[in-house]
């Protein structure tokens, strides 16, 4: 005998195979409604297949041959939606099921009265539920209850072979009442999601527009403000009201803020990529050490005007597998906001350690910590631009930004601060296997 755990890995095999073929067909470039109409096709001709074949064989044991014809050909025709599903035939497959499917529960109810004419009514609720022209729905309902007319109201021809016996009527009685409530409590659920589908989109248009408005406020302050600053400097030397050993006292601020301006349009240029569903993940094996390396040359500068330590201890064999650009779009964002929010004569250490299938770097600041109830909030959001131990301003977009990028390179993320505690943020990347 079975045991229960045999059991359950039978039906999860079992629901797997359903699943992928009510699934044929499908694909990421259809409409959410074009989706769900043709997995309702699917799903009405997995319901077909096995009744059809299975009352072909019985009617051919029984010595009713045509029916049998009849009911193999039902059976042929429900297959068929799968193969032009496959090759998406969508318009197709819908006409062939509707048109075939009904020409032979036709065929069956008026040369046999095997009670098909049940199955007639459901075809027209399927045409009603899969065609939204309403010429369409029209033509097929006339048709359909054309078709039942005849098969009630007008004389039944010579039996040509033996009479369908009381039981296998009350069966196809009642199997198409289960069909039609089948039908509809399919089409019921398409809506019920449909509508999910709507209040979701609505939500995120929602955030989208919260957050095309805290960017299009990053942009507007980061953007002019020191464009501003270089203008009014260039007028004032340009018309010989300031010297030249004043603008370069003022160079020196003015880059840093360019600096910054920079990482800004970096980050909301990938952010609004990645929103996009346009930023594609290339992954190659990369150093951590080297890599480390480029971004500490790149932050010395803002490292050295407050007199911050970089500090690093990297294991040699920590060879991550990660994309190139993405990663050091982590580090630089990442690193940076350590030196940004540490106090002056401060340390930022980068550890980094290799550990099971993945390398676990960890960077740690002396700074001013985060309160626990925005740790939460980092992930979720576009936060509102904070500013550093000496008035950096931030873009509110980096460790959002981080997260999904290391999300997209098999990464994770997790922050531990306290406030005036310095912040240390750890990060794991997939192991490289590759030399």
């Amino acid at each position: 005998m079975l045991n229960k755990h045999k059991l359950q890995r039978i039906i999860r095999k079992l629901r797997a195979y359903w699943n992928t073929v009510e699934s044929t067909g499908i694909h990421t470039d259809m409409s959410y409604m074009e989706m769900r109409k043709t997995k309702m096709l699917n799903q009405v001709a997995l319901v077909c297949i096995p009744l059809t074949l299975f009352f072909s064989c019985a009617n051919w044991m029984e010595g009713r041959y045509l029916l049998s014809v009849i009911n193999y050909a039902n059976f042929i025709t429900s297959a068929s939606i799968f193969l032009f599903h496959a090759y998406r035939k969508y318009t197709t497959a819908r006409f062939v099921l509707l048109c075939f499917n009904s020409l032979f529960f036709w065929l069956g109810a008026y040369f046999f009265h095997n009670g098909a004419e049940y199955f007639l009514l459901s075809s027209l609720i399927i045409a009603m539920l899969i065609f939204e022209d309403r010429w369409i729905q029209i033509t097929s309902s006339a048709i359909i209850i054309l078709a039942m007319m005849i098969i009630i109201f007008m004389p039944q021809p010579i039996p040509l072979e033996a009479r369908i016996p009381a039981d296998r009527l009350a069966f196809n009685f009642i199997g198409s009442l289960v069909f039609i409530v089948f039908a509809i409590a399919v089409f019921k659920d398409i809506q019920f999601s449909y509508q999910q589908e709507i209040e979701t989109q609505r939500k995120k248009l929602e955030e989208m527009n919260r957050n095309m408005e805290r960017l299009f406020s990053i942009i507007a302050h980061d953007i002019r403000s020191p464009i501003s600053s270089t203008q009014t400097m260039l007028t004032l030397f340009q018309n010989q009201l300031i010297s030249a050993e004043k603008v370069n006292e003022t160079i020196s601020s003015i880059n840093n803020r360019l600096t910054q301006l920079d990482e800004t349009l970096d980050n909301l240029l990938k952010w609004s990529i990645r929103n996009m569903d346009g930023l594609q993940t290339k992954p190659t094996a990369l150093q951590l050490e080297e890599a480390l390396n480029k971004v500490y040359q790149f932050l010395e500068p803002q490292a050295f005007e407050k007199k911050i330590n970089l500090i690093k201890n990297i294991d040699p064999s920590a060879i991550i597998y990660v994309d190139y650009d993405q990663f050091l779009v982590i580090l630089r964002n990442i690193l940076s906001n350590a030196i940004k929010f540490s106090f002056l004569d401060g340390n930022v250490s980068s550890i980094g350690i290799v550990k099971g299938g993945y390398v676990k770097l960890t960077i740690r600041d002396q700074g001013v910590g985060i309160p626990a109830q925005k740790i939460a909030q980092l992930f979720n959001s576009i936060q509102t631009p904070s500013f550093g131990t000496e008035g950096e301003r931030g873009s509110g977009l980096g460790l959002l930004l981080c997260h999904e990028l290391l999300r997209k390179n098999g990464g994770e993320m997790h922050i531990e601060s306290a406030p005036e505690m310095g912040t240390t943020v750890v990060m794991s990347f997939p192991l490289s296997h590759r030399v």
